[in-house]
């Protein structure tokens, strides 16, 4: 999973690279070309190597049995709603640092356009490694929830103090310039922690689930997540407007906070990480709908 995820800021980070200089040089319509052309070669190959693979006769008969809508099962599990919600206030300072992070770099730190790309280009590429670490190391240590709440814990206490150095610059001049430096640091840094948990959280939920409801579980962790990536950018303009930079990272920190205390906690029997032993996907999804 976290090799699936891993993909998303590496291709944010092969845009950040090459989009600017496209719009600078050949302008938008050579961005949104290229853009149109790579979409058209992956629905290609996803034409040519996106096949169902053939089904064991014994898995084609459990499936020929009529069974109960698996979103029931989804919607009454309270573990399950927790991660979502923990998913969906994590994805805040993700949005946060991924679409407004050239404006405030800019802003703030008075970046030109190769810096900003190379900034970005710097933590999607910190996002791309952590999320294929993360996902061996909980693997190894089996401890995906207490690693998701350190995560969470770690963007806010990043970003909080961000908020509180770009609140120093603003109020006292003489330390502006340090104060901006540290913060373009931290907000590089914050936005690698931000993007490191993905595949980690899906991997829980897809766990909670158990197979049955595997589908239905990721399909609602995605509702929550696609609506952050909605709202937060229609939200930031206006908390910008009111209370500048220090407001928006405020925000930030705020919902990794928030997430911190949603995902469940790591005592709970039902996805035993910290039970000593490997578990099995099938014996995992056994327990769960026993």
């Amino acid at each position: 999973m976290s090799l699936r995820q891993m993909s998303v800021p590496a291709g944010g980070a092969v845009g950040a690279l090459i989009l600017p200089a496209l719009a600078r040089y050949l302008g938008f319509g050579a961005v949104y070309g290229v853009l149109a052309i790579l979409c058209f070669a992956v629905a290609a190959f996803a034409w040519i190597w996106l096949h169902e693979p053939p089904m064991p006769p014994a898995v084609a008969s459990r499936q020929s049995e009529p069974e109960p809508n698996p979103a029931r099962g989804v919607l009454s599990n309270g573990q399950i709603w927790r991660t979502v919600c923990g998913l969906g206030a994590l994805c805040v300072p993700q949005v946060v640092a991924v679409t407004f992070a050239a404006v405030f770099l800019n802003d703030i730190g008075h970046l030109g356009t190769a810096a900003i790309s190379a900034s970005i280009v710097t933590f999607q590429l910190g996002a791309a490694f952590t999320r294929v670490w993360s996902g061996r190391f909980t693997d190894r240590h089996r401890n995906r929830r207490s690693f998701l709440r350190a995560c969470a814990r770690a963007t806010a206490a990043i970003f909080g103090s961000l908020a509180l150095l770009v609140a120093l610059a603003s109020v006292a001049p003489g330390y502006a310039g340090p104060a901006i430096a540290v913060a373009v640091v931290l907000m590089i840094i914050g936005s690698t922690a931000a993007s490191t948990w993905h595949g980690i959280a899906y991997t829980e939920l897809a766990t909670i689930a158990g197979m049955k409801h595997v589908g239905a579980a990721l399909g609602l962790g995605n509702t929550f997540a696609f609506s952050t990536y909605f709202l937060t950018p229609l939200v930031i303009p206006l908390v910008l407007d009111v209370s500048a930079w220090q407001g928006v990272w405020f925000i930030a920190a705020a919902a990794a906070l928030v997430a911190s205390f949603l995902f469940p906690t790591p005592t709970s029997p039902d996805t035993g990480v910290f039970r000593r032993g490997p578990v099995t996907v099938w014996q995992q999804s056994t327990r769960n709908n026993s």
